[in-house]
């Protein structure tokens, strides 16, 4: 029987589409065929839109257990973790109160001393949203609507825009006007004693999968 062959859309992560194939993750992503695709980002959570992997087929395992008793199984892989880091000028936000919303579920959390979050989250969740608790009038309140698996490879234009505007170096808004985003990128290059060109070339896509995490 032939491996399936399944196109990555928009969102998709290693894990949402090993929930849905009822596979591993690793099953997937360690497969040869999908080399390639595993070359352009080193977390299973960024995928090119477009790439196809493989699906292996899945294989029948048998357990031997004593009658008139209960088992439990559970299932490896679910749920999936979910990483945050809120950063300020380059340094670690520490010691935040905030809440986590995902798919109806709300989790009260803490950033810690790298100012990261951890939480696990269904493996087909798609979007979340952070709430970060200010505590009067210098640390107000603040809202984030957070696209889970939308990041794309460093190599792709948009993957390097979009962490940059994770990064503070530039707006939504501002990610269409050229200008705007040469100026984010020799802002970065400053940033970072880079030779400030504006241009988004492989020592940039390189520099700021290095700085953002992924």
């Amino acid at each position: 029987m032939g491996h399936k062959k399944y196109a990555v859309k928009q969102g998709d992560t290693i894990d949402s589409i090993a929930f849905e194939e009822g596979l591993l993750p690793d099953t997937i992503w360690d497969h040869p065929d999908n080399a390639g695709a595993k070359a352009k980002s080193r977390e299973r959570s960024v995928l090119m839109p477009g790439d196809v992997l493989t699906i292996p087929d899945k294989h029948t395992r048998y357990d031997t257990v004593p009658s008139a008793k209960r088992h439990r199984y559970r299932r490896r892989g679910v749920p999936a973790v979910l990483e945050l880091r809120l950063l300020e000028w380059g340094e670690p936000r520490v010691g935040l109160h905030c809440t986590l919303e995902v798919e109806g579920r709300t989790v009260d959390c803490q950033t810690d001393p790298e100012g990261r979050i951890r939480q696990w989250v269904p493996p087909t969740a798609r979007k979340a949203r952070l709430i970060v608790h200010g505590s009067g009038r210098e640390q107000p309140r603040e809202e984030y609507e957070i696209r889970i698996g939308h990041l794309t490879p460093k190599e792709d234009t948009a993957g390097a825009v979009a962490r940059l505007i994770n990064l503070d170096y530039l707006t939504e808004e501002g990610a269409e006007d050229e200008e705007q985003r040469a100026a984010a990128v020799k802002s970065f290059q400053k940033d970072h004693g880079m030779k400030e060109t504006g241009d988004l070339d492989r020592a940039v896509a390189d520099k700021l999968e290095e700085v953002h995490g992924l």
